[in-house]
C-alpha cells in the first residue's frame, strides 16, 4: 500500500516495503511514519485536518445545544458541573454534522492504526 501502518513498524518493515512510485495522494491522506511511531509509543496521535473546521464547529454547536438541554449554559460557567454525562452517542445515522466526520483522511488513519478491515466505520461514534 505504500504508507506506514502500526503493524509495519512492529514487524520492522516501515521503510522496506514503501513503494516510491505510488501516487502521493495516499501519503498525504495517511499518517506519516513518525505519527504511527508516536501512536505506538504513546497510544494516541493528533490527526490534523481529520475533517473540515466547519464540521468541527457544527459538532461543537450540536453538543452545546444538547448539553444546554440539561441546564448547562455555554456562556455561563457557573452552570458547569465538574462532570456531565450524555447517555446517547452520535454517528452518521444521527445526520449532519456527524455524516461529515468520517472523511477519507480519518478512515485512512484508522486503517493505519487498527489495520485495514479490522474496525467497523459505523461503530465510530461521539459520546460520553
Amino acid at each position: 500500500m505504500g504508507s506506514t501502518c502500526v503493524q509495519d513498524i512492529i514487524d520492522g518493515n516501515e521503510s522496506k516495503d514503501k513503494d516510491d512510485s505510488q501516487d502521493t495522494e495516499d501519503e498525504e491522506i495517511g499518517l506519516s511514519e513518525e505519527e504511527v511511531a508516536h501512536f505506538i509509543e504513546h497510544g494516541y496521535v493528533l490527526l490534523r485536518n481529520a475533517f473540515p473546521v466547519d464540521t468541527a464547529a457544527a459538532c461543537r454547536d450540536f453538543l452545546w445545544n444538547r448539553i444546554e438541554q440539561d441546564g448547562v449554559k455555554q456562556h455561563d460557567c457557573a452552570t458547569w458541573p465538574e462532570k456531565h454525562w450524555i447517555s446517547e452517542s452520535y454517528d452518521d445515522k444521527t445526520g449532519s454534522p456527524w455524516t461529515e466526520v468520517l472523511t477519507p483522511r480519518l478512515k485512512r488513519a484508522m486503517d493505519q492504526v487498527c489495520g485495514e478491515d479490522r474496525w467497523i466505520p459505523s461503530d465510530l461514534t461521539c459520546g460520553w
